[in-house]
């Protein structure tokens, strides 16, 4: 079929590229109020760049491929669009199709957190604000003087609050409560279409979530177990998505981008959660580690506590529920701070054992 065909490939195969980029800097400073608060504090700057592009890899016995992806470059946006040189070029093996762009986020934060221990009773307060900032850089769908897109920042912040309560040696109980406003994603928040477009979103706004649980636990050597009531509301929900405008025989006509806003959502429930952590660790028994030790082990606040980044490597050991999901959610260091990831990236990175 490419071989006979006078336009060239009538199908091809491309590569899709994804080159993820993060670079962080965490400080924290500690102190102690009298025998019993511990307060923690510091400053948090994270910058991502993320280059997406897709390659031809096989032309499939074809001599070149026609790209009808630059018959959609706009002439505003690139000089060359719909110039007859760009939009019939004679694709090869290697050369760019579809498209071809750099995300960037960056953010700057700085963060608090009391922590009141005596006896059989400890609470925290805790509080963070931050910085997000989004761009992107198209090298496909424009032209150098039009390739990076503006900046569109957004101010978050977090106040969490909760206290656990010993009632013996293997009994406690607990309460959290929390509110965050967050900066919308990059893709379906801040741009319209991220993959094709410099677009920012003008509706977008922070997403915010109220949440809170109360909960039993149980805790032994060999066995812990949770019982907990939860409620979780989202506020303010983004999302933009493509869709195709079709004719009454089924043909693409053009395409349009819808903008949610203003999406709401509640979850609440009761959980049970039961862990048998010696026998998944190969070991006799399993117990958490003091909270007075937890920074200087890990490097890491209470609540803020990551798989990733510890002062040393430990093993680390994933349910292996979490392959159901394309992404999931892990702390990002710093309490009210995650990382969406990839759960087999995570697993690769910190060679993790599944359990079942």
């Amino acid at each position: 079929m490419n071989e006979a065909s006078d336009n060239g490939s009538m199908m091809a195969m491309s590569k899709s590229i994804n080159e993820h980029n993060w670079y962080g800097l965490l400080s924290t400073y500690t102190t102690k109020f009298g025998d019993y608060i511990d307060f923690y504090g510091g400053i948090d700057f994270r910058y991502y760049k993320g280059t997406h592009t897709n390659e031809l890899s096989d032309l499939y016995g074809g001599k070149y491929f026609l790209d009808e992806s630059r018959e959609k470059v706009k002439a505003v946006n690139n000089a060359l669009a719909g110039t007859p040189e760009y939009v019939k070029k004679k694709l090869q093996v290697g050369d760019v199709v579809y498209r071809d762009y750099d995300g960037y986020a960056m953010s700057e934060g700085v963060f608090a957190q009391a922590e009141y221990n005596k006896d059989k009773l400890s609470a925290f307060l805790a509080g963070s604000i931050s910085n997000t900032g989004y761009w992107r850089y198209d090298r496909f769908y424009y032209d150098k003087q039009h390739a990076e897109s503006e900046t569109v920042n957004f101010i978050g912040y977090t106040v969490k609050g909760g206290a656990n309560y010993n009632l013996n040696e293997y009994h406690n109980v607990f309460a959290n409560v929390g509110y965050i406003s967050r900066a919308p994603f990059f893709s379906g928040g801040a741009f319209l279409q991220s993959t094709t477009s410099n677009a920012t979103n003008p509706d977008a706004v922070n997403e915010k979530i109220f949440s809170f649980e109360l909960g039993y636990g149980f805790r032994s050597p060999y066995f812990t177990a949770n019982l907990n009531v939860y409620h979780t509301q989202w506020f303010d929900k983004t999302n933009a998505a493509s869709v195709n405008i079709e004719d009454e025989k089924g043909n693409q006509v053009d395409r349009a981008t819808i903008n949610m806003q203003g999406v709401d959502a509640t979850h609440q429930g009761i959980e049970l959660d039961l862990k048998v952590a010696a026998k998944a660790s190969g070991n006799k028994k399993a117990d958490l580690i003091p909270m007075k030790e937890l920074l200087p082990v890990t490097g890491y606040i209470r609540g803020g506590c990551s798989p990733i980044g510890m002062k040393k490597e430990f093993p680390t050991f994933i349910h292996e529920s979490c392959l159901k999901f394309e992404y999931i959610y892990i702390s990002a260091g710093v309490r009210g701070l995650q990382i969406r990831l990839n759960p087999k990236d995570l697993i690769t990175y910190t060679q993790a054992t599944l359990i079942s």
